[in-house]
């Protein structure tokens, strides 16, 4: 992990890329002055973040989404060094969202590893961005923010954070505004404010995480970028629904009390139900999978079971094979050729915003490995 003081050196260099990078295309503004903020000691990151996008639109290859090439491409760049593992969680649960921002403050939060000052002026960002994204009233309300950074009581490392975070919302949301993406498109506001949301939670995440200024860079670029082509596929609007359903197998928790549930889960396309519990997934690469389910048929017994961090599987679980291969056949992935098996045992869950992703690690025969994060939201 490289350290921050190694950026310094680099500074120039990063500076003369910024006013290359702002010159991507026609339609974005050509005064970059309207969007940067010299007063932000930070301002390159966002300008980075912007040349990342123009090089993983440029490179990148196939559709869907695929989290390990956008970071080998971005590597390639001189971004960073491709590892996406480290990000992968993070990833997933902001993904799963529909408030990136909230839910990535959430886990670091109930984690303890962020202060409460910095939880409470990321949520304070999350505000402008979903009130202002996608439009020019946000640049003057991030701006007018970041004013108050300095009073903010943070640690080092959190104010650089937070820079880097209201650097990246500028400039991100004045990129997506030249890519046709405006908040007054006919869509659904959250998915598209999402695609601004979406970089900044990625490069906060990573900065929490311990990263360097370009580990949040090259988050950051990914992280919109995904977000961007999660949304446009309607890998999640669109998918086929997964669920555990109603009938037969066996009683108890974690379904309502008299309910009964098959220790499965299966795949309906047309939506022969019911489920008790139901959602849809995506794969960010061949080896993290990430299931969104809605958990509102479920028992409030089996939330305290899972608040505590930790998941207890009381069997093995082999996830049905037709799971698997329409997961990683939709995201153009080679199929596991083994049983993809969630061990018995603790399994550690992560708490967001209203969610709790429980993380099945996964290790094939051939000491390969994959990890699936199933978020659930909804309970009571």
């Amino acid at each position: 992990m490289k350290k921050l003081a190694l950026f310094s050196a680099l500074f120039a260099l990063i500076v003369t890329l910024f006013f290359v990078a702002c010159k991507k295309d026609e339609a974005q503004p050509s005064n970059a002055l309207d969007y940067a903020n010299p007063n932000n000691p930070y301002d390159f990151v966002g300008a980075k973040h912007n040349e990342g996008l123009d090089i993983l639109k440029a490179n990148k290859t196939g559709q869907g989404l695929n989290m390990a090439q956008d970071f080998q491409i971005l590597a390639a760049h001189g971004f960073g060094d491709g590892d996406y593992k480290a990000h992968a969680e993070n990833f997933a649960i902001m993904l799963s969202s529909r408030d990136p921002i909230k839910a990535i403050m959430a886990k670091f939060r109930n984690e303890a590893r962020v202060s409460e000052n910095l939880y409470a002026a990321m949520l304070q960002l999350d505000e402008i961005v979903s009130t202002k994204g996608l439009s020019k009233e946000l640049t003057p309300a991030v701006k007018t923010f970041e004013v108050s950074i300095p009073s903010l009581n943070l640690k080092e490392k959190e104010t650089e954070i937070l820079y880097c975070a209201t650097s990246i919302a500028r400039f991100s949301n004045t990129y997506w505004m030249a890519e046709g993406k405006t908040s007054s498109a006919d869509r659904d506001i959250w998915r598209t404010i999402a695609i601004v949301a979406g970089d900044i939670a990625a490069g906060v995440g990573a900065g929490l995480e311990g990263g360097s200024v370009e580990d949040i860079i090259n988050a950051a670029s990914d992280g919109s970028d995904l977000v961007r082509d999660l949304w446009d596929s309607g890998s999640i609007a669109a998918g086929p629904t997964y669920g555990w359903p109603w009938g037969g197998g066996i009683m108890g928790y974690p379904c309502n009390p008299g309910w009964a549930c098959p220790c499965t889960i299966e795949m309906d396309p047309l939506n022969i139900g019911p489920y008790y519990m139901a959602g849809t997934g995506f794969t960010l690469s061949d080896d993290v999978v990430a299931l969104v389910m809605d958990g509102s048929g479920l028992d409030p017994v089996f939330r305290n079971m899972i608040s505590g961090g930790t998941f207890d599987l009381a069997t093995n679980f082999t996830v049905p094979q037709n799971i698997v291969e329409h997961l990683y056949t939709s995201g153009n992935f080679p199929i596991p050729a083994e049983p993809t098996v969630f061990t018995q045992g603790l399994k550690e869950v992560i708490q967001g915003d209203g969610t709790y992703t429980i993380v099945f690690p996964v290790t094939y025969l051939n000491n390969s490995s994959s990890v699936w994060c199933v978020t659930i939201s909804g309970l009571q």
